[in-house]
């Protein structure tokens, strides 16, 4: 490919995606530093993976199978990293599910506390809804997680319930 393509395609991934990316990589990351660090990770990703699209699936899958291979690949690297202290989590947590002043609408607080139910559910769990939440069709998701369709609508269908309940507990 040359570089004059890779650079149009990229910009098109950015233009069309960049959003959406940033949604899935806030999914992932909390932390507002760590989650700008992963959303660098990925589109570094994705410039480079550039050269090997062969367009088997559409550029939109394959753009999501690179950024969630990249978004799992923080996540175990953050399992590996030190722990902050259990005061400090348990401030952290304690910041991020109460509504801050400015963020006082109903809709936005349901909407920050659904970002934190997301980010509790299992990796493959996070992964589909994430997709799902994003409105691709059930045969995207599974070319990107690697799951049947059936499989796919069966999980979306378990996370639902499973997101219900810890919302409304």
């Amino acid at each position: 490919m040359d570089e004059s393509k890779r650079e149009a395609l990229f910009q098109q991934l950015n233009d069309e995606y960049g959003q959406a990316l940033r949604r899935l990589c806030s999914g992932y990351e909390r932390d507002e530093s760590l989650r700008n660090d992963l959303e660098q990770e990925v589109l570094l990703n994705l410039w480079r993976s550039l050269p090997g699209f062969r367009g088997d699936a559409s550029l939109r899958t394959w753009m999501y199978r690179v950024a969630h291979n990249t978004a799992n690949r923080h996540v175990r690297g953050a399992l590996r990293r030190p722990k902050a202290s259990a005061s400090d989590s348990r401030v952290d947590q304690h910041a991020s599910t109460a509504p801050s002043p400015e963020s006082s609408a109903r809709a936005s607080s349901t909407r920050a506390r659904l970002k934190v139910c997301i980010s509790q559910l299992r990796p493959l769990d996070r992964q589909v809804i994430l997709l799902y939440l994003e409105d691709l069709p059930q045969s995207e998701i599974g070319a990107v997680t690697g799951l049947s369709k059936a499989n796919v609508s069966t999980r979306v269908n378990r996370i639902k319930t499973e997101l219900k309940a810890m919302m409304n507990p």
